[in-house]
């Protein structure tokens, strides 16, 4: 598995993610339990992979104005530490 390009949600998981959270809005769930859910679904991931679970669904959440601020700052934090980068290392770059 990896990336087909340069997105966020441009690989299999960070794609599931995005899908599930939103399938869960669509089902009028609280945000709150909407974001647990999504974490919980995805707690398979092994510990090098959450920090793809942490930037997808910050991303999702950002797509429809619902940033959590506890799900913004552990993107940060990944994103800082630069996990997941492997998976968009073969994807080249957007041009």
């Amino acid at each position: 598995m990896g990336a087909w390009g340069t997105d966020v949600f441009a690989n299999d998981t960070a794609a599931d993610i995005h899908s599930e959270y939103r399938e869960y809005l669509e089902d009028r769930i609280p945000d709150a339990e909407v974001t647990r859910l999504v974490i919980e679904s995805f707690a398979h991931l092994r510990p090098n992979d959450m920090g793809e679970l942490r930037v997808a669904l910050a991303a999702a959440q950002t797509q429809v104005g619902r940033l959590d601020p506890e799900v913004k700052t552990a993107a940060l934090a990944a994103i800082d530490h630069g996990a997941g980068l492997e998976l968009w290392a073969d994807a080249g770059s957007p041009h």
